[in-house]
């Protein structure tokens, strides 16, 4: 993969990359001031598979709709992570022919909606109930969304991951299941108003610093079954 320099097309910048076969384009920042953002399919003839930083300075940005080109780097979709860096950011949504992504009420799924990747930062939801068919929680999914008070999370799932509510600081409570497995590194850090969790007797493992910074938090019963366990704060 070779990585050019900046390029400026209209409001937008990018890199253009290889995978071997095509060129295609990375975008790297937008400055313009639309405050519902359409990504473009194609800027110079280039199709737009990426946004890998450069949003996050744009405070005008409420809602987001990725074209069809937009695709995971090697399945790991932590490229769009770059989206919760958008305060103002409410809603995602996703063109209907795009083969890597689908978002439901402005929250970004992978496609088979097994996979929550990102909840809007600026979403103005005080309570969201994780749908049945959500297998995962991608990392950083809910980073930073200050409005969540109470979040219910589907039974099934068996792992938070690292740092997926860091920065939620009036998220008040979170309903576990008992599918529960892992807590990951950072899950909670900085949940300032998180005031009890209750954790599954079939939990094995704690990430460090998963409840740091979580000054309501004044007990937590660990399960017996944790194997692992970091120090926590």
């Amino acid at each position: 993969k070779a990585a050019d320099k900046e390029i400026t097309s209209g409001d937008y910048t990018y890199v253009k990359e290889s995978n071997g076969k095509t060129s295609y384009a990375v975008l790297t920042s937008y400055r313009g001031s639309e405050t519902n953002l359409v990504i473009p399919e194609e800027l110079d003839g280039l199709q737009v598979k990426a946004i890998s930083q450069g949003f996050e300075k744009n405070l005008k940005i409420k809602s987001i709709i990725l074209s069809k080109n937009i695709a995971p780097a090697k399945e790991t979709h932590r490229d769009l992570e770059v989206l919760n860096e958008i305060e103002t950011l409410e809603e995602i949504r996703v063109a209907k022919d795009n083969l890597s992504y689908q978002a439901q009420d402005g929250v970004l799924y992978s496609k088979n909606k097994e996979v929550i990747l990102l909840y809007p930062r600026g979403k103005n939801v005080a309570e969201f109930v994780i749908p049945e068919h959500v297998k995962y929680l991608g990392r950083k999914a809910f980073g930073q969304c200050e409005n969540l008070k109470k979040v219910s999370i589907a039974n099934g799932i068996k792992d938070l991951s690292e740092r997926v509510f860091e920065g939620c600081s009036s998220l008040e409570s979170v309903n576990i299941p008992e599918s529960l497995e892992s807590i990951g590194v950072g899950a909670f850090s900085g949940c300032e108003s998180l005031k009890n969790i209750v954790i599954p007797n079939g939990t094995k493992s704690i990430g460090i610093y998963a409840f740091s910074n979580c000054k309501s938090l004044k007990e937590i019963a660990i399960p017996s079954a944790v194997e692992s366990l970091v120090e926590t704060n």
